[in-house]
Formats: C-alpha cells, sequence, structure tokens
C-alpha cells in the first residue's frame, strides 16, 4: 500500500510540477515586453492574411512558412484577435518540442527519472534564451528534431526525414545546419548497415529534400512570378559575420550548459560503444548548430541547440553508475540552470533595462501606447516609425497596432536603417516617433506639413492628412 502511494505520488507529483512550470511560462508571455521580431514576423502575417505575396509583394527576408501559418488566425478572426495569439502557437510548438526530447531520450534507453529530470531541465534552459519572445526558431526546430527522431526510430522513412529537413529550412534558413546532423546521424549511428548502406540513406535523404525543395521553389517562383526571390533568403549584409561570435556563445555559455560534459572522461570506460557514439553525434551535432553565430549572438539562437545540449545531459547522467554522483550531478547542472534563468529574467524578460540597470519598458508600458496609437492612428494608415531600441517605439508596433508601411515591396517593417526611414517618411500618412529620438528633427522636416499631433509620454504621433 505504501509503495503504491509512493508510485502514484511520484507520478502525479511529476505531472503537477511540470503543468506548475508550464502555467509559470504561460504566465510570462502575457507580463514580458513583446519584442522587436514580433513586429516584423506578426506584421508580414497580417499583410498575407489580406492576400499580400511574399517576395512580390513584401520584400520578405525569411522563408515563408511561418508567416503563412501565423496568418491563418488572421484569416479566420480578423486582426482583432489578442496579440498572445502568435505567441501561444510558438508556445504550442515549444511544447511539441519537449516531447520529442522525450521520445528521443526514450530511443536512447534512458530511464524514466533522467527522462522526467531532462524535461525540466528543458523548460528552464528554454525559457533562459529567450523562447517567451516569438522567434521561428521554436518551428525549426520541430521539424528538425521530428526528422532526428525519425531517423533514430524508423530506418525506412528517409524521404520524410528528407521532407523535415526541408520544412526545418522553410521555416528559417538556419535550419540547412541540420543537414550535416542528419548525415551524421545516420554514418554514425546506423550501426545495423554496411557503410555502402549508410552512403546510400544519406543521398536518400539529400534527395528527398532537395525533390521537396525544387518543388516549393517552382511553387514560389508561379505565385511570385519572380525566381530570384531566394537573394532575399541570403540575409545580405546582416550580421557581424564572423567566427568570434561562435567563440563568443561558448565563452559565455559553454560552462552552464555543457557542465555535465566534464564527467565524460570518468564514465568513459564503463560506456557501450553505441552511446560513446550518441554523445559524439550530440556534441558534434552542438557543434554545427552553434555556426549560426557566424552572423549574431542572440540567445534566442540557442533554442536550436537546446534540445541536443539536455539530450546530451541525460545521456551523460543515465551512465553514471554511481547513485550518489548521479544525484549530485543532476543538483549541480540544475543549481546554473536556475542561475541563468534568473539572471536572464534580470536581464531582458521581464523588463527593459538600459547600460545602467535602470528599468527602461515593460509590457504594461507597452501596451499603454499601443491603447494611444489605436485611438489617435486611423486603421491601415500607411505609418513609418522610428525605432528606438528597447524603447516605446520599435518594430514591435507593425503586429499589436493596425498601421501599414508606406511600401510593402521596399520594406522591412521598422527594421531599416535611419536613412531609408526618412526616406520612406516623405510618402508616410503617419509618423510614430519619440521626442528623444536623436533624429527628431531630421524626421520632422522629411515628414513635412501634418494636419494634427497627438502626444502621450514621449511618444508623438505626427497625421498628414485626416483618413477615414
Amino acid at each position: 500500500m505504501i509503495k503504491n502511494n509512493r508510485v502514484i505520488l511520484s507520478k502525479y507529483g511529476y505531472i503537477l510540477f511540470i503543468l506548475i512550470l508550464v502555467c509559470c511560462y504561460i504566465y510570462s508571455l502575457t507580463i514580458v515586453p513583446v519584442n522587436a521580431d514580433y513586429g516584423y514576423y506578426v506584421g508580414a502575417a497580417k499583410s498575407m492574411a489580406q492576400g499580400l505575396v511574399p517576395y512580390r509583394d513584401i520584400s520578405l527576408g525569411y522563408p515563408p512558412f511561418v508567416f503563412y501559418l501565423l496568418s491563418i488566425p488572421y484569416v479566420l478572426c480578423g486582426t482583432d484577435i489578442s496579440p498572445l495569439v502568435p505567441m501561444y502557437i510558438a508556445f504550442l510548438f515549444n511544447l511539441a518540442n519537449g516531447y520529442l526530447i522525450w521520445l528521443i531520450l526514450k530511443n536512447f534507453g534512458i530511464n524514466k527519472f533522467i527522462r522526467q529530470y531532462a524535461i525540466v531541465l528543458y523548460i528552464i534552459y528554454l525559457y533562459s534564451v529567450e523562447s517567451v519572445f516569438l522567434g521561428l526558431e521554436p518551428f525549426a526546430t520541430f521539424w528538425g528534431l521530428l526528422g532526428t527522431y525519425i531517423l533514430l526510430k524508423n530506418k525506412r522513412y528517409l524521404g520524410v526525414a528528407g521532407l523535415c529537413l526541408t520544412l526545418a529550412f522553410l521555416c528559417k534558413q538556419y535550419a540547412l545546419l541540420y543537414a550535416p546532423i542528419y548525415a551524421l546521424l545516420i554514418l554514425l549511428l546506423r550501426v545495423d548497415k554496411t557503410i555502402k548502406e549508410r552512403i546510400f540513406a544519406v543521398l536518400q535523404v539529400a534527395l528527398w529534400s532537395l525533390i521537396s525543395v525544387l518543388i516549393v521553389h517552382l511553387f514560389l517562383v508561379f505565385l511570385t512570378g519572380q525566381g530570384d526571390y531566394f537573394t532575399l533568403l541570403l540575409g545580405t549584409g546582416y550580421g557581424r559575420r564572423s567566427f568570434s561570435g561562435v567563440v563568443e556563445v561558448l565563452r559565455k555559455r559553454f560552462f552552464h550548459m555543457f557542465f555535465i560534459v566534464l564527467l565524460i572522461p570518468f564514465i568513459w570506460n564503463k560506456v557501450s560503444r553505441l552511446e560513446i557514439k550518441r554523445m559524439i553525434f550530440l556534441v558534434i551535432s552542438i557543434f554545427f548548430l552553434l555556426l549560426q553565430n557566424y552572423y549574431d549572438t542572440s540567445p534566442h539562437y540557442l533554442i536550436f541547440i537546446v534540445p541536443y545540449v539536455v539530450v546530451l545531459i541525460a545521456i551523460v547522467l543515465n551512465n553514471i553508475s554511481f547513485v550518489g554522483g548521479r544525484v549530485a550531478s543532476c543538483l549541480v547542472v540544475l543549481s546554473f540552470a536556475v542561475f541563468f534563468l534568473v539572471k536572464a529574467t534580470e536581464n531582458y524578460q521581464i523588463t527593459r533595462r538600459d547600460e545602467n540597470n535602470h528599468c527602461v519598458i515593460t509590457r504594461n508600458q507597452q501596451l499603454e501606447v499601443v491603447r494611444f496609437l489605436q485611438e489617435v492612428v486611423p486603421p491601415k494608415s500607411k505609418t513609418v516609425v522610428a525605432r528606438q531600441w528597447n524603447y516605446l517605439v520599435t518594430p514591435h508596433l507593425y503586429g499589436l497596432v493596425n498601421i501599414a508601411p508606406t511600401n510593402y515591396q521596399n520594406t522591412r517593417f521598422g527594421f531599416e536603417e535611419d536613412p531609408q526611414l526618412l526616406e520612406q517618411v516623405k510618402d508616410a500618412e503617419v509618423l510614430i516617433i519619440e521626442t528623444s529620438h536623436p533624429l527628431y528633427v531630421s524626421f520632422l522636416q522629411e515628414f513635412g506639413l501634418f494636419n494634427q499631433c497627438y502626444t502621450y509620454k514621449g511618444v508623438k504621433v505626427f497625421l498628414k492628412k485626416i483618413l477615414v
């Protein structure tokens, strides 16, 4: 009887704990400031819901899959739905990624306790890398992980894995890094096949992916009437383009995420050859995914990496035979994770702070400005948002306010540099700018004569004419 009670308490206690973590995660979505990327993604999704075509009507710098997905609620329910809807969709994909991690660990024969621990670690790590902001990574990660699981679980569905690779790429360009990961998985972990058979399997995955990419390409050419749309996906001029970013991420994140890896030498002689190959696969895969930091070091780039880190940690823990050592390692890794979680929350999640650690903006402050803009800005008016990073006026307004760019064919929804915005403001019907903007006078001069002006907490709205 006592044993049964313990089993029930252990099972349902864990489920309750996970539910509490998930509820805290969902609550955080309602209180964190909306990031600038939100405006780009949601602004484009709303435009596509209105019938605009990416690459033809909109200068979209990303693959189209996520934008079409995010546009569905706006097609079905209009633009007046809760701004949280896109964030909830991304959250569901993060949950699905957690489930895929569970399945991968189960396929590896990891015991139930370690699997449960790994899911807790996944949620904490995920929160600490900006996953509460709207991004493309959760969607790309889902397809990348699904392809990984399919290749591990079923040796025959190579075409499905190839399709997953294509879908991951169609979510975000960096997901192309899953291609060498899939190849490595097949070559290293398919021990039931000869080398020739493994190479043939790699070619099959590549062929199916290329075929599906070609089909999508032909469809987009038919849809857009142009074949050079892919030049927009190359990110010309984007990022630092330096391997120093990879080194920086390794230096700042390696220790707390990979701490457990330091124990590998102590368990090496006790681990099977297959387990060793799995760890090698995961370590190399992580370094492949780190290559995206060549362009930028934003924390949300690590969303790709977190699942593989968690699986690697779980494998190492599972191979520690001494129970005391396993428990101690779990506690140390969890402590590091919680520490970085708290640090992340302080730095960028709940409030935005300046270089002096003074509160700059909160979610409520954002929404106050949004409500003000909704009252004074005519719907769908051609607007220039003179952005100031981490302030009240940033590209996030294109997602939260019913406004439109001056020219959909030549816009990045507020991410343009100041010279480009100054050029666009000439044709704008509305200018949204803060009085503290360093080019405030220049923007006003370029905007020209205006009929109305509204002010709220340092945010100015200039209207050239009254729109109906």
